[in-house]
């Protein structure tokens, strides 16, 4: 039997449980629709304990995005660095913080991240606001300066695993939200018993599929958009909803249609993309159709980030912004065993190989407003 939980002594309020509720992981976060067609999950498959009893099969095929995943790394660690190189002094202090908590979590087995980097934030700017938006995603003040600061994940290669971990992912989140957050607030108190709550997940995963499936502890109810019909908490960038969307954009006698842009509700636009011939933002064709209802060619190219007007200021737009500790469970639980983690490049990117692809979780910093 896992050992008996909830008896481990007076808890902080510093880990109170709305400080994890469950629209900070909005499930929209690992749907499918978030991810690119040239991206995925891989596994070696379930080695031990529990992992012995699953039986889903998935397909090797290779991914059909143009760029390898060990290319599209390198590719992704060298604009990194040049991100990074570009941010004024606090905003490196601010990457590195976040590098920090990264490291901290993966190999010194830390819990709670937001506790963990709100501590590493005291120490290495002083006095500071930080209010979370969504998932792993924050606004931080320092007097007249604001700064949108992350943590991506993103998978390269092999698109046929992202169902398979997506459902792992919302398991793993839901378990250890549920009951005012017990698991969390245990794991907290006593790191040995993770392997008890990969158990716990587990059963929750097996009961969740044996019903059809539910409404996991990311999904947030109310009112849908009345644009893509989707919930208000869903596809969020920088704490607010705004729609995938399918649109071409025209610049320099140029024409190009992205499969990962976005509407702004907020201010009643299409986010810009630039051109990659003059580097202004393309105007966008008023005629644009949802995500949803356009299937990806094969010859669906990989999207263009740097280009990107939602990924320059939070990260990474098709991607998910998920909390590492969250990450690296759900890659352990769906594998059999921990992932093996390793620091890529100067910029502080992470990486695990898994089968075929390539896990990433990266930090982000984009200047909002600087004096």
């Amino acid at each position: 039997m896992p050992p008996k939980r909830g008896k481990t002594g007076p808890r902080g309020d510093a880990w109170a449980a709305d400080a994890w509720a469950a629209d900070a992981w909005a499930a929209d976060a690992w749907a499918a629709d978030a991810w690119a067609a040239d991206n995925g999950w891989g596994s070696n498959g379930w080695a031990s304990g529990w992992a012995s009893g699953r039986s889903t099969k998935y397909s090797t095929a290779p991914s059909s995005a143009s760029v390898k995943p060990a290319e599209e790394l390198k590719l992704m660690a060298a604009k990194a660095k040049d991100i990074y190189e570009e941010l004024p002094r606090t905003g490196k202090k601010l990457w590195k913080v976040l590098g920090t908590c990264i490291q901290n979590t993966l190999s010194a087995g830390v819990i709670h991240f937001e506790r963990d980097l709100r501590v590493e934030l005291d120490t290495a700017v002083g006095e500071h606001t930080l209010q979370r938006q969504s998932g792993s995603q924050w606004i931080l003040s320092m007097g007249s300066s604001k700064y949108y600061i992350s943590v991506r994940a993103e998978v390269l290669g092999n698109p046929d695993l992202l169902s398979e971990l997506k459902r792992t992912t919302r398991a793993v989140k839901a378990t250890l939200l549920n009951n005012g957050a017990e698991w969390l607030h245990d794991l907290v108190d006593n790191p040995h018993l993770k392997s008890s709550f990969l158990q716990s997940a587990h059963n929750y995963q097996d009961e969740d599929q044996g019903k059809g499936g539910r409404r996991s502890a990311g999904e947030v109810e109310g009112e849908l958009c009345e644009i893509c019909s989707k919930p208000w908490g869903q596809d969020r960038v920088g704490g607010k909803h705004m729609c995938r969307i399918v649109v071409s954009f025209h610049c320099c006698a140029s024409k190009w249609t992205s499969m990962a842009a976005r509407y702004n509700h907020e201010e009643a636009r299409v986010m810009g993309q630039k051109c990659k011939k003059c580097g202004n933002y393309g105007k966008p064709s008023d005629k644009w159709q949802l995500a949803d209802n356009v299937m990806p060619g094969e010859g669906t190219k990989p999207h263009r980030s740097e280009l990107c007007e939602t990924c320059e200021k939070y990260g990474n737009c098709r991607g998910a912004f998920s909390d590492p500790f969250v990450v690296a469970s759900a890659l352990e639980m769906y594998c059999g065993w921990p992932a093996r983690w390793q620091k890529h490049g100067a910029a502080a990117v992470w990486t695990a190989k898994v089968e075929d692809a390539i896990v990433v979780l990266q930090p982000h910093v984009h200047v909002a407003e600087y004096w």
